[in-house]
């Protein structure tokens, strides 16, 4: 099951209600619900986290490393790194980091966990992964 946000939480037979108090759901950002089932899986909670991402931002460093599949030395409470070229909205919850960069042309686009969305009426890709190295494109 896709994440959803709570604004669109009657159009996918919930209540916002529902979404916030239900121990079947859990909150990866503020605003969205994801089902506790799939929380411990990376994807699906930066699938839930793209939504309330500006649409040019990517998965990055430490976050694109693991969706990518890399070995990494076994690390706990790493947050989720995005990064983004223009202001991205504060996140009051802990585990996800949004930094501000100059994203390289063409790095926006190709993503493990791309899929669409829709926001404001229009369609759009969620936030894609950021190589961690140049020599991997």
């Amino acid at each position: 099951m896709d994440p959803i946000r709570h604004a669109e939480a009657y159009e996918r037979g919930f209540t916002p209600h529902l979404l916030r108090t239900s121990p079947h759901f859990v909150h990866p950002v503020a605003g969205v619900a994801q089902l506790a089932a799939s929380a411990d899986d990376l994807a699906s909670t930066c699938r839930a986290v793209a939504l309330q991402l500006p649409d040019d931002a990517v998965f990055t460093h430490l976050t694109s490393a693991q969706l990518r599949g890399w070995w990494l030395p076994m690390l706990d409470g790493i947050p989720i790194i995005a990064c983004t070229d223009r202001d991205a909205p504060h996140h009051d919850r802990r585990g996800v980091y949004v930094r501000r960069c100059a994203i390289p042309p063409g790095h926006g686009t190709g993503s493990v966990i791309s899929r669409s969305r829709r926001r404001s009426g229009r369609s759009s890709s969620s936030p894609s992964i950021l190589p961690c190295s140049t020599s991997s494109q």
